[in-house]
């Protein structure tokens, strides 16, 4: 346990950022799993699934392969990052998923 913080600290792990942060984060980064293998609490309260966000473009078509590994299904998909999350919005950026 942690303790002896400073008042600066304090405040802002009362405040609630850094809880909802870590939620989003954790939410997120797991969604595939959330529910039938894995469960998360932060605080006692269970982390709610986010869906991971994917952007589109008419000019775009999303790349998508899938292939066995050693028994392990694989499946890639490479597409556009959503907008709001791109580093610099007007600018096309690359997400890669995969299972």
């Amino acid at each position: 346990m942690v303790t002896d913080l400073h008042r600066e600290v304090k405040i802002r792990l009362n405040d609630g950022t850094v809880e909802s942060t870590l939620r989003k984060a954790v939410g997120q980064s797991y969604p595939i799993f959330h529910d039938t293998l894995v469960r998360v609490k932060v605080n006692d309260l269970e982390v709610e699934k986010n869906d991971i966000p994917f952007g589109g473009s008419s000019e775009v078509e999303p790349g998508i392969e899938t292939f066995e590994e050693q028994g392990v299904k694989v499946t890639l998909l490479a597409t556009l990052a959503p907008k709001e999350q791109r580093a610099i919005r007007d600018s096309p950026e690359f997400k890669l998923f995969c299972t």
